[in-house]
């Protein structure tokens, strides 16, 4: 049976959208997600994963600090993501990853650097969990009250959310997995998409039977 890798990314935003990965990572992996190597840094000491990335190159720093705390937390293998350019320092850099990338690349060469960790994984195409139904190309969410295509910060939520049933699943991880920060002074934004949620797949959303609020804490996903 396939395996889903989790993958930590700890990507910034210093790079062109092009040299992105999460959202092609998220087809293939259950990833966790770091806007920071600090915050990283926490993930691996908090989660297992089975392979790290770090995208130096998006966050504008050598990455050397980051790559020495991460093996020394985290025994996964790290693939490392550097500009083009290669000087004294970032050679020494890659000495700490198993596997080093160079900009310009596509998707396709960091997911085929995935497998040679994680052989059997493979791209998903839907989420099931009863009674509701994901399809991840399309964004269209099956529920028993119809379909509902999503928009791409329900679709993330959504994706948590069957990925992590029966799970709770705190407020500040979707925050960060989501809208990519961890700024927690205003989380209205995450109160009404909750709410749209709540409207799509529940008979009565004031009453939710499957997204219920856990006090203090966040949501969790009831499935059967």
């Amino acid at each position: 049976m396939p395996h889903k890798a989790t993958v930590l990314l700890i990507e910034g935003d210093q790079v062109r959208q092009q040299y992105k990965f999460e959202t092609a990572l998220r087809q293939y992996c259950d990833v966790l997600f770091a806007s920071n190597g600090r915050r990283g840094v926490d993930l691996v000491s908090k989660h297992a994963v089975d392979v790290m990335i770090l995208n130096a190159a998006s966050l504008r720093v050598s990455g050397l600090r980051i790559c020495q705390s991460l093996k020394k937390k985290c025994k996964a293998p790290l693939i490392l993501i550097q500009a083009q350019e290669k000087t004294d320092k970032t050679r020494i850099v890659a000495r700490y990853a198993d596997v080093t990338l160079h900009l310009p690349f596509t998707p396709r060469k960091l997911i085929n650097r995935i497998e040679g960790f994680v052989p059997s994984i493979v791209k998903q195409t839907h989420l099931y969990a009863e009674p509701f139904v994901l399809e991840l190309e399309t964004c269209l969410l099956k529920t028993p009250n119809g379909e509902v295509r999503l928009s791409p910060k329900l679709m993330g939520l959504m994706v948590l959310f069957m990925r992590h049933p029966n799970v709770v699943l705190e407020r500040q991880y979707l925050m960060e997995q989501v809208w990519q920060t961890q700024y927690m002074g205003d989380t209205r934004t995450l109160d009404v998409h909750i709410r749209w949620i709540r409207e799509a797949i529940e008979q009565n959303p004031s009453k939710p039977q499957y997204l219920r609020t856990v006090r203090g804490r966040g949501y969790i996903f009831i499935t059967t």
